[in-house]
């Protein structure tokens, strides 16, 4: 499965280039609100934990599938998918690390704009009482 590459090169790309830029923007939250406050109720964010979850599983999955370890003689009869359980475990890590980028960007415009962010709060503590 040469298409690994696509997958690999998803996953760096977030490491290298997106990650940086979240934390960036997680930091001018508080030059904006000029509140720790809201950095903190960021980091608290679900989305935020999932994202950092994924992108660990996602290098985690890349970095075993390239040890291409063979088949344990027990399972060597189920075929195409123990054959290619790597490359299918790297290829569903990528994906849901996409997706949890996705929902982590969101989250993060709404923490920018006032407005949204007030909304989600009044929103958060509605639910929760």
């Amino acid at each position: 499965m040469d298409e690994i590459g696509i997958y690999a090169t998803a996953i760096i790309s977030i490491l290298g280039v997106a990650y940086p830029i979240i934390l960036q923007v997680i930091a001018k939250l508080d030059d904006s609100y000029t509140s720790v406050r809201i950095v903190e109720l960021f980091e608290l964010e679900p989305r935020r934990r999932w994202f950092r979850i994924q992108l660990i599983s996602a290098l985690a999955a890349l970095f075993i599938w390239t040890l291409k370890l063979p088949p344990l003689p027990l399972f060597e009869d189920l075929g195409f998918l123990i054959d290619h359980s790597g490359a299918l475990l790297v290829m569903s890590m990528t994906v849901l690390l996409v997706v949890s980028f996705m929902l982590l960007v969101s989250r993060i415009f709404t923490y920018i704009v006032p407005s949204r962010l007030v909304s989600y709060l009044i929103r958060q503590h509605r639910e929760r009482n």
